[in-house]
């Protein structure tokens, strides 16, 4: 005869094995999507990249798009504060002679 606890064990083994099934078929259903939403992805790799030519070669070369306008804004203010803060040493140092040239304060 089994006990109460072997009763009870096995329905619970039986809810936990249950619960662990519809896990499993959950997720498989979630790889099918997952699947599924890349190959889409990939169907528009092809155009995408057609488009981006596309708007290279009609966008004027002076002309860039707003994001690359400031990257090269960012870069440009880099490249400016670089020299100006180079600046007062090259002009502190007089490079005919050893001597400094004292600024006031």
């Amino acid at each position: 005869m089994s006990s109460t606890f072997e009763k009870e064990r096995d329905k619970l083994m039986e809810g936990v094995s249950h619960g662990l099934q519809q896990i499993l078929s959950g997720l498989d259903d979630l790889n099918r999507n997952l699947e599924s939403v890349n190959t889409i992805g990939l169907e528009f790799e092809a155009p995408a990249k057609v488009w981006q030519q596309f708007h290279t070669f009609v966008m004027p070369p002076d002309e860039a798009p707003p994001e690359e306008q400031q990257q090269q804004q960012q870069n440009d203010s880099r490249k400016s504060s670089q020299s100006v803060s180079s600046l007062p040493s090259q002009l502190l140092t007089d490079t005919n002679s050893t001597r400094s040239i004292r600024t006031p304060h």
